[in-house]
C-alpha cells in the first residue's frame, strides 16, 4: 500500500508540474492507444497485461486492487464512431482469451494502427475493409509506437478471431448481421483515420480535406443521384 502511495503522489505530482505535465500526460496517452481501451485507465484501471510498459502496468493494477481513481485535466478522449462499433481490445477483453492470444491480436492492431471495428470496415458498414486483409497499415492522426510487421502466427491469431467473432462470410469477408455498422455519429475532424474524402449528406457534396489547412472543400455537388455507393458520412 506505501508503495502505490508513493506512485500516485509521483504521477499526481508530475500531472500538476507545468515542466512535467504534457510529459507525463503524453506517456499515458500513448498507453491508451497502446492498449487499446476506450476509457481512460486512470479512472477505469483494469488488467492489460498483454501492453509492455511494466510499470504503467503495475501502477494500474494496484489502482484496480485498491479502487483508486486517478483524474486527468486533458486525458485522451477516445469515442465510438459509428452505431453499433466496438473498440477491438476492449471486445477481446471480455472474451476468455489467453494473455499470448491478446498479445498477438493487440500487436497486429497496433502495426494495422486502428482501435474500432469502425477503422477496419467498409464506408456502408457490412465488409472488412481489403486494405485489412492485405494486412496495410491505415493512416491514423494518433501517434502510434513503432511496431515491426507481426510474424505469421499472430497473423494467424488475428484473422482467426476476426472470422470467428465478426466475419460471416470467408469468402466476402461479410460482417455479421450484429456486427454490421450503422452511420457515423462523431463529425470528421473525430475520426482518426484520415480518409481523401467524405460526404456530407445535408449538402449531398463530396468534402475534401486538405492536409496543410484541415480546410473543408466542396468538390462536387448535388450526388445524390450518381454515388450507389456512399462513401464515409460526414455531419456537421
Amino acid at each position: 500500500m506505501e508503495q502505490t502511495v508513493a506512485q500516485i503522489n509521483m504521477i499526481t505530482k508530475f500531472l500538476n508540474c507545468p515542466h512535467n505535465h504534457n510529459l507525463i500526460n503524453n506517456v499515458l496517452n500513448m498507453f491508451q492507444i497502446h492498449a487499446g481501451v476506450l476509457q481512460d485507465v486512470l479512472i477505469y484501471p483494469q488488467h492489460l497485461e498483454y501492453t509492455d510498459s511494466t510499470w504503467i502496468k503495475r501502477f494500474i493494477i494496484a489502482l484496480k486492487h485498491f479502487n483508486i481513481q486517478i483524474h486527468r485535466t486533458n486525458p485522451l478522449h477516445l469515442q465510438l464512431q459509428r452505431e453499433n462499433d466496438v473498440t477491438i481490445m476492449d471486445h477481446l477483453l471480455k472474451l476468455e482469451q489467453s494473455h499470448v492470444i491478446r498479445r498477438q491480436i493487440n500487436t497486429c492492431r497496433q502495426y494495422l494502427r486502428i482501435i474500432y471495428l469502425s477503422d477496419i470496415v467498409t464506408s456502408d458498414g457490412k465488409y472488412i475493409h481489403k486494405k485489412i486483409i492485405n494486412r496495410k497499415p491505415q493512416q491514423s492522426t494518433y501517434e502510434w509506437p513503432t511496431i515491426i510487421p507481426p510474424n505469421e502466427a499472430a497473423w494467424i491469431t488475428w484473422s482467426t478471431y476476426l472470422k470467428k467473432y465478426f466475419i460471416q462470410d470467408n469468402t466476402t469477408f461479410t460482417l455479421k448481421h450484429t456486427h454490421r455498422l450503422g452511420p457515423w455519429i462523431v463529425p470528421y475532424t473525430k475520426i482518426h483515420i484520415t480518409y481523401p474524402y467524405y460526404y456530407s449528406h445535408q449538402t449531398y457534396s463530396l468534402i475534401r480535406i486538405t492536409n496543410s489547412t484541415n480546410h473543408a472543400t466542396f468538390v462536387q455537388q448535388h450526388l445524390r443521384h450518381k454515388m450507389r455507393i456512399q462513401p464515409h458520412s460526414w455531419e456537421s
